[in-house]
């Protein structure tokens, strides 16, 4: 990862394997501790600064990042893997203009190199700018036919400007050329699910777990337990053990699947985040749940557990069609009923009108610039007298509020009492007392189908495989409605429709 140097002490020589080390096993925070001391003493030292930059990344520290990048090009302007990663993270951290400028510049001396052309197509994608991105990434296969990485992101980036066919099919050149390259696979699982080619597709998705620590599924670590893996046969008695994977939302997603395995003839434990079992125990009071831990808990490893299963996978052996028959409950998660009536009776007396929860905001970094609205942009929603609009937004979202304008800060209610980040059981309850939440697609929208509340779902113009190309429903929640943006960065029709709609949800509510 760092470049070559002859000329660095011993001592630092040794710091600097150790914290790469350090960064090979994830041990981000460790690697830090190694890597300040050096750059502390040494601000020139490229080899650390660039590590640093690196670990930074990974902790979604992004001003240290982009210092720490800063600080490398400062010190040698021809180091190429710091400029790349220097403008990736400024455009990650909401300065793509700066990105921009900085690629235009270096292309005005390097535009026949076709590492600045992918470059800037990434940049490009980032910003959701996916014409100029797709042109870029054309450029770049101009100067090297053979790129890999253009084509695969090329594929990304036709697939959101709705060119399916040509993004499959660009998909299937990378997984030709390179059958091992797991990114390639992902990419193309993500594509045929979503056209609804499903044996194929889950086939492919398997290989989420070889792309950890690479890209978008950097959270996808498989489990290292000792079961036989599960993939669908009786179980005669012998327990099976379901280990989530991903973030909330999709430990939530995959959840709807427990309910089948309720008529499984072995028992069951589910393994999770430490925020879902209390919800996971009340819904599914016949399971063992456990809180996921490294190691696993002790009582997993012995009998009756027998077999295991990541818990997406549950998918390729209970759902390979996405038949909806196999979800025999409408709402399968179960939040506090006396919470629940207690959050209603609160809000209501606060504003009459219904109750609507809002999250405008995705938690996911990598996609955050194209998934999210901006709060500014719901002012129809939130500044309608009619409506008793509720904030539920994960994390600490007053600043947006206030730089937004009072407006915001008066009709839109923060309940204090409530913290998604560290009790999700309060926030699934807080979620139930809605007549109605209306989301972009984050964890509060598969809350909110999960315990069976109507929820819209803002969709940009290429959603994660699950909710395919062009339905408006999704019978994995039946209560939600899909909103899809049909040109990529607009959000403007799918507010506009939602604000339609919300209008003949007024008119046959009654108070």
């Amino acid at each position: 990862m760092t470049k070559a140097s002859s000329h660095l002490p011993d001592e630092i020589a040794a710091a600097l394997t150790k914290a790469e080390a350090l960064i090979a096993g994830r041990e981000f925070d460790a690697a830090l501790n190694v890597l300040a001391p050096i750059v502390e003493n040494d601000e020139t030292n490229v080899n650390a600064l660039f590590l640093l930059g690196f670990v930074a990344q990974q902790i979604d520290s992004l001003d240290i990042a982009i210092d720490a990048y800063q600080r490398v090009l400062a010190c040698d302007p021809n180091y190429r893997d710091g400029f790349y990663r220097l403008v990736s993270v400024l455009a990650r951290n909401g300065q793509g203009d700066i990105a921009y400028a900085t690629l235009k510049a270096a292309l005005g001396e390097r535009g026949q190199e076709p590492v600045y052309w992918l470059t800037m197509g990434n940049v490009m994608l980032h910003m959701t700018y996916v014409n100029e991105a797709v042109r870029a990434y054309h450029k770049a296969l101009e100067l090297n036919p053979v790129s890999l990485a253009a084509r695969l992101n090329l594929s990304e980036a036709e697939l959101r400007r709705g060119q399916v066919d040509t993004a499959l099919a660009l998909a299937r050149e990378v997984v030709t050329a390179a059958p091992k390259l797991a990114a390639g696979h992902y990419n193309l699982a993500q594509i045929l699910i979503a056209r609804g080619e499903f044996d194929e597709g889950w086939a492919a998705f398997e290989y989420r777990f070889d792309i950890y620590g690479e890209g978008p599924e950097k959270g996808v670590e498989r489990r290292n337990l000792p079961h036989q893996r599960w993939q669908g046969e009786a179980l005669n008695g012998a327990g099976l053990v379901v280990w989530c994977e991903q973030g909330i939302g999709d430990e939530v997603y995959y959840a709807s699947l427990f309910t089948a395995l309720e008529q499984l003839d072995g028992p069951v434990a589910v393994e999770c985040a430490p925020r879902m079992r209390p919800l996971l125990a009340r819904s599914f009071p016949h399971f063992a749940i456990y809180e996921k831990s490294e190691p696993a808990a002790a009582e997993l490893l012995q009998a009756p557990w027998q077999r295991q299963i990541p818990a997406a996978s549950l998918m390729a052996v209970l759902r390979p069609d996405l038949n909806p028959q196999v979800l025999t409950k409408t709402a399968f998660l179960v939040p506090d009923a006396d919470l629940v009536a207690d959050i209603r009776q609160r809000y209501q007396a606060q504003r009459l009108g219904p109750i609507i929860g809002i999250s405008w905001r995705s938690g996911n970094i990598t996609a955050r610039q194209r998934r999210s609205i901006p709060l500014a942009d719901w002012q129809a929603i939130i500044g309608n007298d009619r409506l008793n609009v509720i904030s539920l937004q994960f994390g600490n979202h007053d600043r947006e509020i206030i730089r937004t304008g009072r407006q915001f800060a008066h009709h839109l209610h923060l309940d204090p009492a409530i913290d998604a980040a560290v009790n999700l059981d309060d926030f699934a309850a807080q979620v139930a007392a809605c007549d109605l939440v209306i989301s972009v697609a984050n964890s509060t929208v598969h809350i909110a189908g999960a315990v069976g509340v109507p929820v819209w779902v803002c969709l940009d113009s290429a959603p994660d495989c699950r909710w395919g190309l062009t339905r408006d429903r999704d019978d994995h929640y039946p209560s939600a409605r899909l909103y899809r943006q049909t040109v990529p960065g607009d959000w403007q029709p799918v507010l506009d429709r939602l604000t339609a709609d919300l209008a003949q949800f007024l008119d046959r509510y009654r108070v």
